[in-house]
């Protein structure tokens, strides 16, 4: 989704992550592996939360490896759906 000539929805959710990372202390003392797959998480939810407040019609699928982190996504979104409704459209399914 282009939401103007220069700026996509993916600069503008790179840019967000990058800020509320830049901030995080812990963050910092990652390896380069960690931040790379933190990184793409906070990308990932994000995306699937403004898809889903951007767009009635979108239920996005999160996908999660273990039953452990599906939960912790479940969790965060339960947390705050109160604040976003219709983050509880977006399902976090389980694969192997």
């Amino acid at each position: 989704m282009t939401l103007n000539k220069n700026i996509t929805e993916e600069d503008i959710i790179n840019s967000f992550v990058e800020q509320i990372l830049s901030e995080d202390a812990d963050f910092q003392f990652m390896s380069e592996d960690e931040q790379a797959k933190i990184y793409g998480i906070y990308q990932l939810l994000l995306t699937a939360v403004h898809r889903a407040v951007a767009h009635d019609n979108v239920y996005p699928v999160v996908y999660a490896n273990d039953y452990n982190s599906k939960k912790v996504v479940e969790n965060a979104i339960s947390n705050v759906k109160h604040l976003i409704p219709e983050i509880s459209r977006i399902t976090v399914s389980l694969v192997h």
